[in-house]
């Protein structure tokens, strides 16, 4: 083998880069036509003059225009916005003394607040009852706050807008939160003049004080209402019982069998004391007189009378009297039943009276009502529009969804 062909064989093949291709083959480099490096060299400035312009034309769309329409809108077309907010607290009758930085403010009287009752304030004044209720009151209505021919698009709302829309578009305007921390109600009401915002927060709190006031004494009868049933019950019972025992003593034309039947006891006993007496008597006088002497035939007397007079008594319990009657035993049998019932009647009804006046005062303690904390204010300086503020904020929020894209087309491009 000769010097030559080793030199062939040992030497190592031959490689070219241009425009990342390469060609490789064993034992010699095959070259590239000059006509084909010109044209892929073409289509590489065409690629970095084609990137060249998309990033500031990206960044006009993105950030330029959208920060320019911002601030037009701010500066010419958006109307004056106007905040007023009020704060309140539902309150309870039967709150311990305030202590710590309540009881040092000096708002002892305030109750305590009741959360469940808040956060259904919170609910009612962003409830369709309030749009409902806002048509008849001084503000003009809905349509007279927020759909006004001078407001701007973006605020404005059509007066043939469905309620539900009308709903949402009240939402945007009016915030409503419970603060937690200190039991407070908090809105805030914004309209397009200071005139229609102060009457929006009086009407809220108008509506905040009767809604808190209709809690309270549906509560109220809650709690009672089972006492005032007892009570009606009970009065009844001992009305009927009256009128049963009237009855009784206007039928039977007598007012209390049982005092005549234990007057006539009484006489009776009287009677049967004397006769006793007299019978005493007569033995003593037979033994010193004769029996037709003067004494001894009055003595006989004056028995036969009481013994006739008892008779009478003993006859009376047993005869029948009255407009029906009956013997006196069964009046008084029938008096002693109504009386007692009249008697039981008036029992429970003094212990329903108690009952019921105890749940009132209870019930009582625990009303609720509306402290007013803060009340809303005229406006005097406009909460929006704030074009500064606004331009900034569209600036930056624009500067950071234009770098997010950059990003996000060079990282895409790397990995391709």
């Amino acid at each position: 083998m000769s010097d030559s062909d080793t030199n062939k064989i040992a030497s190592p093949p031959a490689v070219r880069k241009d425009a990342d291709l390469v060609v490789v083959k064993q034992g010699n480099v095959t070259p590239f036509k000059a006509e084909q490096a010109s044209a892929e060299t073409a289509v590489d400035e065409a690629l970095v003059k084609k990137r060249s312009w998309l990033l500031p034309v990206s960044f006009i769309l993105i950030v330029v225009l959208p920060v320019l329409t911002v601030a037009w809108f701010l500066m010419t077309e958006a109307s004056a916005r106007y905040t007023a907010e009020f704060r309140v607290a539902v309150r309870s009758l039967d709150a311990p003394p305030p202590v710590g930085v309540e009881g040092f403010l000096g708002v002892a009287g305030l109750g305590s607040p009741v959360s469940n009752e808040s956060h259904a304030v919170v609910q009612f004044l962003e409830s369709r009852a309030i749009i409902d209720g806002i048509e008849n009151t001084h503000v003009g209505g809905f349509d007279g706050i927020f759909a006004k021919p001078d407001i701007d698009r973006l605020s404005n709302i059509s007066p043939q807008a469905p309620v539900e829309a009308r709903l949402k578009h009240w939402k945007r305007f009016v915030d409503v939160r419970f603060e937690t921390s200190s039991g407070t109600v908090i809105v805030e009401a914004t309209t397009f003049s200071p005139e229609d915002t102060l009457a929006l927060g009086a009407f809220l709190l108008n509506e905040s004080e009767q809604f808190v006031n209709e809690l309270s004494q549906l509560a109220r009868s809650g709690a009672v209402s089972f006492a005032q049933q007892e009570y009606e019950i009970a009065e009844d019972r001992m009305m009927q019982a009256r009128m049963a025992l009237n009855a009784f003593q206007e039928t039977e034309r007598t007012l209390d069998p049982m005092g005549q039947a234990e007057s006539s006891q009484s006489l009776l006993a009287e009677l049967e004391q004397t006769l006793l007496e007299q019978k005493l008597r007569l033995s003593a006088q037979q033994r010193e007189l004769a029996d037709d002497s003067f004494l001894v035939q009055r003595t006989l007397r004056r028995i036969d009378d009481l013994e006739a007079a008892i008779a009478d008594i003993k006859n009376s319990a047993t005869s029948s009297v009255g407009a029906e009657e009956r013997p006196l035993t069964q009046l008084v049998q029938e008096f002693s039943r109504l009386s007692s019932e009249a008697e039981f009647a008036e029992l429970s009804y003094l212990s329903a009276l108690s009952s019921l006046e105890t749940a009132r005062m209870e019930a009582d303690r625990h009303k609720l009502y509306l402290a007013t904390i803060v009340k809303p204010g005229l406006p005097e300086q406009a909460s929006f529009p704030k074009p500064l503020t606004g331009i900034l904020v569209a600036l930056c929020l624009a500067l950071a969804a234009w770098g997010i894209g950059v990003i996000g087309v060079v990282t895409v491009r790397e990995h391709m």
